[in-house]
């Protein structure tokens, strides 16, 4: 049986895990096949991330891969989250708190 202590500690242990957790919030409206394409990598990127530090690596590295997806896309960070938008658009496409 876990004494009370162990179980208090095992519970902050849990809660120092961090979830990212991404919610796609519309569509988008550039459908030809090199921006699916460039969408279909950003979500990859999303999910193949264990945790901020990785996605922020992970971005950098996808915008230096992919010369053309700034033209496409504008991707940011806040202190708890990243957005992606369409570029010229102000609704979010992609919303990925952590």
């Amino acid at each position: 049986m876990i004494s009370h202590f162990l179980a208090v500690y095992l519970l902050r242990q849990i809660n120092k895990t961090k979830i990212m957790k991404a919610i796609i919030e519309s569509n988008f409206s550039n459908m030809n096949v090199h921006t699916v394409g460039l969408f279909v990598e950003i979500l990859n990127t999303i999910t193949s991330c264990a945790n901020e530090d990785e996605l922020r690596f992970q971005i950098r590295a996808l915008k230096n891969k992919f010369i053309n997806l700034g033209p496409a896309f504008n991707i940011g960070f806040g202190r708890n989250h990243m957005w992606v938008c369409e570029a010229g658009k102000k609704e979010r496409l992609i919303f990925v708190e952590f």
